[in-house]
């Protein structure tokens, strides 16, 4: 008995190690958000689906001509909004202008991040700027974002 609590101890400390190190890090968030960025650079809707949690919690705030317009959206309603966005659009172009990391806890971080878009609906130019403020948290091992709230208004 006395020769297995050491080895009890010990595999509890290995298994504290390795859950620390398969933690979220900045640069496991710097990845999903790349991942983000490359599918809206290249309007492809399966690796953004991929990066957002199944049970993601979704609110966009739209700001046009002095009238706000809120959306409560589940993560299949969010896909359909950005696809039948991405398919009316012509020359969209996406840059991320700013990126601030917060890791909470091994498990969870905080991102802000400001977005400027432009494209062409119709022949019409539109330019918005966004702010996104995100909660990336750990699910089955892999960084997921589980809550998104963006903020859009033209400029």
């Amino acid at each position: 008995m006395r020769t297995l609590k050491p080895i009890l101890f010990l595999a509890a400390l290995i298994v504290a190690a390795t859950s620390h190190a398969a933690g979220l890090s900045e640069q496991s968030v710097r990845e999903l958000i790349a991942k983000m960025d490359q599918a809206a650079r290249t309007r492809s809707i399966e690796p953004l689906a991929e990066v957002l949690s199944d049970d993601a919690v979704i609110r966009v705030t739209v700001h046009i001509e002095r009238r706000k317009r809120v959306l409560d959206l589940t993560k299949e309603d969010y896909l359909e909004m950005v696809r039948r966005g991405w398919a009316r659009a012509s020359a969209y172009t996406f840059q991320r202008t700013a990126l601030d990391i917060t890791i909470q806890n091994p498990e969870r971080a905080r991102v802000t991040t400001e977005v400027l878009e432009s494209l062409s609906v119709q022949g019409q130019s539109m330019q918005g700027r966004t702010r996104q403020e995100a909660t990336v948290e750990l699910r089955r091992g892999r960084p997921r974002i589980t809550r998104l709230d963006a903020t859009a208004a033209p400029i």
